[in-house]
């Protein structure tokens, strides 16, 4: 089978575009936590001494190996230590096969073939539950409690939460992102249109996109103020945005039924076919980069991600990004590109503990979207963003909310199929699609057996 890219693994993720989650069972046995553990503080070693991080042997993954070299350079020197990656051999697993595989790999190795920390991101994967399952990560939870330099109220909104999985706190969330409004900026100036303001609403949106949206001319196609497709936008984030929960705590059920939800998806559905200033999804929706494609060719105007990190935009031409519109309650969805764990055969937990608190201590500086709170000159990162935007991810940072580990994101194709792209169609009524679809995605969710 042929190896994944990213492009095709992305494609075909069984979920929002930067996220997955599978939901197999493992035969493993958990290894079990030394006694003691939580007596254990990090050292500072009196030499460097380097750091493994395991990471899937996938192309895809290879981009991280030179995130932590840049990151050594931001390293406080009294942790002594470097950071190397070690590429863990998974096969040729398709997307929904490689948290699977990637938990078997990690937990086949042995001594010092152990990595001292390996990584899992669900902008790529969701194996931390996978990892978790198989019981082949260590539960930072009660590690951290006897760590006086780890503050769990340092970081933004229920971040933590993102590296939760099975009640285990299995990772630790390194870099974040939050889901943006994208537009072209080109089709504002030609409108003779401000860039979107900062704090702005639907109904503004609304208003903007009226004016960005062209009928058909002749052989000239229309333009559509604003894209709606696959997670453009989220249903989670408008649904939030009127009150509905969604997800549960524990993350095990997903719900399309509250009022809320049904509220936010009719307002899509109002956008597409009462104001007619988006096109209804079409056979294309679930492509990756369908929403860049159309802003690139003046197909639309605007349309929302869910990413941090560099300004990958900026290759489908005149790309900026704002702040996503919100409702009287400012909420919007929030990913965890990188997530950190430290497996439960690390040949030296104190070396391992000593390795994470410096990348965190980094994090503020090193990477793309920090975890922590108060950072707020992005520019400082390499993430290579205009003023304004990195003005609107450091507010979006003040409004994410994160999904544990745990959430059943493998449904989210159900959700689609059964619910939103039937309602954006006019193809069936919102109430009564999620019903429907929320018999689909019960079924898909009750434990075997």
């Amino acid at each position: 089978m042929k190896r994944l890219s990213r492009r095709a693994l992305l494609a075909s993720l069984a979920g929002l575009p930067v996220l997955a989650a599978c939901r197999a069972e493992y035969p493993d046995a958990p290894v079990p936590v030394a006694k003691g553990i939580a007596s254990i503080a990090t050292p500072t070693p009196s030499e460097p001494r380097p750091v493994r991080i395991g990471r899937p042997d996938l192309d895809l993954f290879a981009f991280w190996s030179t995130r932590f070299q840049n990151l050594n350079h931001r390293l406080n020197p009294e942790r002594n230590v470097k950071l190397t990656t070690a590429a863990i051999g998974v096969g040729a697993p398709t997307a929904m096969d490689l948290p699977a595989a990637y938990a078997q790999a990690l937990g086949a190795l042995s001594g010092s073939e152990v990595p001292d920390l390996v990584m899992s991101g669900p902008e790529e994967i969701n194996a931390l539950s996978a990892l978790t399952r198989a019981g082949v990560l260590h539960d930072l939870g009660p590690i951290l409690k006897a760590e006086s330099w780890f503050r769990s109220g340092d970081f933004h909104s229920n971040l933590l939460r993102a590296g939760l999985a099975q009640g285990k706190q299995s990772a630790i969330p390194l870099s974040v992102g939050a889901e943006v409004m994208a537009y072209s900026k080109r089709r504002f100036d030609e409108a003779g249109l401000e860039p979107p303001p900062a704090g702005w609403r639907w109904d503004t949106l609304g208003g903007m996109a009226k004016t960005l949206t062209r009928p058909a001319s002749g052989d000239t196609p229309p333009r559509w103020g604003l894209h709606i497709g696959r997670a453009s936008p989220t249903f989670v984030s408008l649904a939030w945005q009127h009150g509905a929960e969604v997800v549960a705590e524990d993350g095990a059920r997903i719900r399309l039924d509250e009022p809320g939800t049904i509220q936010a998806i009719e307002l899509l559905r109002d956008f597409v076919h009462t104001h007619k200033i988006a096109a209804p999804p079409d056979a294309t929706a679930q492509l990756w980069n369908r929403m860049f494609r159309g802003l690139s060719s003046g197909e639309s105007a605007m349309g929302s991600f869910v990413a941090g990190g560099a300004v990958f935009w900026r290759g489908f031409g005149d790309i900026q990004v704002t702040e996503l519109p919100t409702t009287e309650r400012r909420v919007i969805l929030g990913t965890t590109p990188l997530l950190i764990g430290i497996p439960a055969k690390a040949p030296d937990l104190k070396h391992s503990l000593n390795a994470l608190r410096a990348m965190v201590e980094a994090s503020p500086d090193g990477m793309f979207l920090p975890p922590v709170k108060g950072t707020r000159d992005i520019r400082r990162t390499d993430s290579l963003m205009l003023d304004s935007e990195a003005s609107a991810y450091v507010s979006a940072l003040d409004q994410v909310r994160f999904l544990s580990a745990d959430t059943p994101l493998h449904a989210y194709p159900a959700i689609e199929a059964e619910f939103l792209f039937p309602v954006l169609r006019g193809e069936r009524k919102t109430a009564e699609a999620a019903q429907s679809a929320q018999k689909i995605l019960d079924a898909m969710m009750k434990p075997a057996g």
